[in-house]
């Protein structure tokens, strides 16, 4: 991933041997410290991760309760 202005990016490659050489894959999404970074910098995907995994914890509570609460009433 290339950050900045300049959005001419170099192709990078990595020797597999002394004479063969790979290019190594752009990528237009990262993960550092546990945040994901896009090459725009916006965060939205982070922030849509975020909310999945909150909204998943939260079905998880309210059907606790929906049991709790039909077991108490019965």
């Amino acid at each position: 991933m290339s950050l900045g202005h300049n959005q001419t990016t170099p192709s990078y490659t990595m020797a597999v041997t002394d004479s063969t050489f790979t290019d190594i894959a752009k990528s237009v999404l990262e993960k550092d410290l546990g945040i994901l970074i896009d090459k725009e910098l916006t965060f939205m995907d982070h922030i849509i991760m975020v909310t999945k995994k909150a909204n998943g914890i939260m079905a998880l509570v309210r059907s606790s309760f929906e049991a709790l609460c039909t077991t108490v009433s019965a």
